[in-house]
């Protein structure tokens, strides 16, 4: 009888639940398998993890995953920007040789090397262009940056390409890496993006204790001057950070907006044909010693990048743009002229090498040929000549045996010069520490003795909070990690095997795709939070950055939309499940085996 009884509430309430409020209620929608495709990711860092989300995610609205290759850059490469046109004049799909959907990341630099990504002349295997991506008016806009010198509409070309790309979506942006750095509370007027790039403007930094800084960069000292800058490319970040202290440029990057701006140089003119740049020096420019800067040193820097025996690492670089020494020529005391010879849509950054004085130098490589390179600064036979300053700051003491110590006072002549506006460095000393170890950086940060903390300790966030006296700060590193789609695929590319046929179709599939793209988890969960939400394929480091756009948000039932625009059906019969009914079923399902074992 009793069992009876509770089998007829469990009825009624079966009867009723459906007449419960349905705020508790979830929408689910199943959804048919449409086609499949094939994916690749890196086999290093954290691509992996967040590819293998993909994975899951894609069925989701009705894209099957045939196969997911995790794999070493040799083997990508292949299949994407190496592939051999021999069967196909073009990179096919995965089953085909080619590709389908790739997990990529790009490094960018501040200026960025856009010619060759996105352009229609640059798809494979004319240069990197392996999206095969194409758009007129992608072109179009990209010839006008190219040429254009004007920083501000440079930018307004730049930023119209980006909106252009982040509408047709070849790269689907997934998120822009950052970095930490540890800092006390007294530093100001940093710009750590330009630290990062190791291209900040340390004359404009200041710490209100005591107007001396410690900046522990954590690494082991190797290049002992500018020309051997890059030989060790792991330690490259330390050496670059007191090198960009030191040595006086022609053109030096603004904080904020990262534009060049005249530094030794006074002003410049440009030839008609774009290839012939004549820069006028600023004679109040000084080294520390008070010599003046004059265009024989200019010259004379660069051609001993120039010169084989010295070994530079800027001698590739260079060579492309100057073919001889007679390239770079002096006109007069304060004028020298730069002859490329070829179109150079970035010349201030390649005209930004640090100056040293032809008088002292010349005379050293006379006696002592060019193993002068190779010895460390302020000792020797090269004393300091290699890295005497006609930068903000003139090297004081470089030990590389006392954890990597560099010590840095301000050149007294700095204040003579026009681009300076007449002011010396805030910072009355700058020193460079290494400390081996982020926990001995952090404690000594916490006794006051270190005052900004770099970023290749891998700190956590949580070593700076609840610590009043240090905060953390993020900057953008320049990579940008994306889900990069072949535009000639039938389906995602072209759109011809989609029911409506066209590309239009196409660019639906891939919108999609952005909006099932979880990035919030992806950030916290893979990259530990040190990333934002990406928008278009172009890092947010880059100069000229579009800051308008909106990252595409995580919505299934959007993405879905855009699936059925192309003319799919995505939705089998959509059902709504109550959480009272779901919790009635499962008891009314249990007693029932209950009473029925009971029966037995």
């Amino acid at each position: 009888m009793k069992n009876q009884k509770l089998l007829f509430t469990l009825v009624i309430c079966l009867i009723i639940s459906p007449f419960f409020t349905t705020s508790s209620s979830t929408e689910e929608t199943d959804v048919y398998e449409l086609f499949s495709v094939s994916l690749m990711s890196p086999n290093i860092g954290r691509s992996s993890p967040w590819g293998m989300l993909m994975e899951h995610q894609l069925p989701k609205i009705g894209i099957g995953v045939d196969f997911h290759s995790t794999t070493y850059w040799p083997n990508i490469a292949s299949r994407t920007w190496d592939y051999p046109l021999i069967e196909y004049d073009y990179i096919p799909t995965y089953d085909e040789g080619g590709f389908d959907i790739l997990f990529n990341r790009i490094l960018w630099s501040l200026d960025p090397d856009i010619k060759g990504m996105f352009d229609s002349a640059s798809i494979v295997p004319w240069d990197m262009n392996f999206y095969q991506y194409s758009n007129p008016l992608y072109d179009a806009k990209l010839q006008k940056y190219l040429v254009e010198l004007n920083p501000t509409l440079k930018t307004e070309y730049f930023q119209q390409m980006q909106s252009i790309l982040y509408e047709d979506l070849p790269a689907i942006s997934v998120l822009y890496g950052n970095i930490l750095f540890g800092v006390a509370g007294t530093v100001t007027g940093v710009d750590w993006d330009l630290v990062y790039d190791s291209s900040q403007r340390p004359e404009l930094w200041n710490n209100t204790d005591d107007q001396s800084l410690v900046y522990s960069v954590g690494s082991y000292l190797k290049a002992p001057n500018m020309f051997l800058l890059g030989q060790n490319k792991m330690w490259d970040y330390t050496d670059a950070q007191w090198m960009n202290a030191v040595y006086g440029r022609l053109f030096q990057r603004t904080q904020t907006t990262k534009y060049w701006e005249s530094e030794i140089a006074l002003d410049y003119t440009i030839s008609s044909d774009l290839l012939n740049y004549t820069v006028f020096i600023d004679p109040n420019a000084k080294f520390s010693d008070g010599e003046p800067v004059l265009a024989e040193d200019v010259e004379y820097s660069f051609e001993l990048h120039l010169t084989p025996s010295v070994n530079s690492t800027k001698y590739d670089e260079l060579k492309n743009w100057f073919s001889t020494n007679d390239s770079i020529e002096v006109i007069d005391t304060h004028t020298i002229n730069f002859n490329f010879s070829s179109f150079c849509y970035n010349p201030l950054n390649v005209l930004s090498e640090g100056i040293i004085d032809k008088s002292e130098v010349e005379s050293l490589v006379s006696a002592f040929d060019y193993s002068i390179f190779t010895e460390v600064p302020l000792t020797g036979n090269v004393t300091d000549s290699l890295v005497k300053s006609c930068g903000p700051f003139t090297l004081d003491s470089y030990e590389p045996m006392n954890n990597n110590t560099v010590k840095m006072l301000p050149n007294i002549f700095w204040n003579n010069l026009t681009s300076s506006g007449g002011n010396n460095p805030y910072l009355l000393e700058l020193n460079h520490t290494g400390l081996p170890y982020k926990d001995a950086a952090v404690t000594a940060m916490e006794m006051g003795l270190v005052d900004i903390i770099g970023p290749f300790y891998w700190s956590a966030k949580t070593d700076y909070q609840d610590k009043p006296q240090m905060h953390y700060v993020l900057a953008k590193t320049g990579y940008q990690t994306d889900i990069s789609i072949n535009m000639k695929h039938p389906i995602m590319g072209t759109g011809e095997l989609t029911p409506n046929g066209t590309s239009e179709a196409a660019k639906y599939i891939r919108k999609a795709i952005s909006h099932v793209v979880p990035k919030n988890i992806i950030i916290e969960h893979s990259f530990e939070g040190f990333a934002v939400e990406g928008t278009s394929p172009i890092a947010d480091s880059c100069i000229g950055y579009n800051e308008s756009m909106e990252p595409y948000t995580y919505d299934l039932e959007l993405a879905i939309d855009y699936i059925e625009q192309a003319g799919f059906q995505v939705r089998k019969t959509p059902t709504k499940t109550n959480f009272i009914q779901l919790l009635t079923m499962v008891i009314g399902l249990t007693t029932i085996i209950g009473i029925r074992k009971r029966r037995r």
